[in-house]
């Protein structure tokens, strides 16, 4: 993905499937997802896994969770069109 955009659905789906399977093989496996400052982008595609996972009902609480998890002032993932993204990936897959 280009600093400050969102990747196309196909790739945030294909991370999303990928994680899951990666870490389904063995109780020990472990992701590591980073970009430049380790918000945007990585917010984007982390909260995806998030959805995907349905460990949240909703998209904007995954990306509040990410948010207090990652940042002290809870400015993660920011950027509108990331998060747009994020709401396109959760009307997908609904």
């Amino acid at each position: 993905m280009m600093d400050h955009n969102p990747g196309p659905l196909p790739m945030i789906f294909k991370f999303s499937v990928d994680a899951v399977l990666f870490l389904a093989q063995h109780p020990d496996n472990t992701i590591a997802v980073h970009c430049k400052a380790g918000k945007g982008r990585t917010g984007l595609a982390i909260c995806a896994y998030f959805v995907f996972q349905e460990a949240f009902k909703t998209s904007e609480e995954a990306v509040l969770a990410f948010n207090q998890r990652r940042t002290n002032n809870s400015k993660g993932l920011s950027i509108p069109s990331q998060m747009r993204y994020l709401q396109y990936f959760e009307q997908f897959l609904t």
